[in-house]
């Protein structure tokens, strides 16, 4: 059997503001802001991806999940492997799930309660490279996300290769998607 990858990653805002005058007429701006060109090809070299992977989970109140970019898991065949994206990692996104309950008065809590995710590069065998040598700390409210592209990629090492998602103390929904060149 033979595998192949190819990824999209379709990072991009469209803007449109219409402005209408007091006599009707128009004015209408558009733009598209953000990398939505780019494909990464198969193979192992810069630009190009062999493997990727998805999981969905769900951080519990106050905890921490921490992903080793050397022994990342994939969902094969109702089974599980560890990937080593050691080759170079192309693209991540993190991605926090929870649902704003809304209702006739809006939002049900002050926006400073709203449950987020924290992803950061800490402790022993963090993977700072990620963040160029620091440590991250990405705060992800409700219904955002966080994506890390890079054509050449970043190099996970047996010292450098946790990240870790952190939750906020009310339990967060989260998916995390990894592109790269696994070994």
């Amino acid at each position: 059997m033979a595998l192949n990858a190819t990824s999209k990653p379709a990072i991009s805002f469209t803007l449109t503001i219409t402005e209408t005058s007091y006599m009707n007429s128009q004015v209408t701006e558009s733009t598209i802001g953000g990398k939505s060109d780019l494909t990464f090809t198969n193979g192992d070299g810069t630009g190009q991806i062999n493997m990727g992977s998805a999981i969905s989970g769900n951080l519990p109140s106050g905890g921490v999940t921490s992903y080793d970019f050397t022994s990342f898991p994939k969902a094969v065949f109702g089974s599980s492997i560890n990937l080593d994206f050691s080759s170079g990692i192309k693209g991540i996104t993190v991605v926090n799930n929870y649902n704003i309950p809304t209702g006739s008065g809006g939002i049900p809590m002050a926006v400073a309660d709203l449950p987020y995710i924290n992803i950061n590069a800490t402790g022993s065998n963090a993977f700072t490279e990620l963040f160029n040598g620091e440590s991250g700390n990405i705060k992800i409210n409700p219904q955002g996300s966080w994506t890390f592209v890079d054509f050449v990629g970043r190099f996970p090492t047996a010292s450098n290769k946790l990240v870790h998602l952190v939750d906020s103390g009310s339990g967060v929904p989260y998916e995390i998607t990894i592109i790269g060149v696994t070994g």
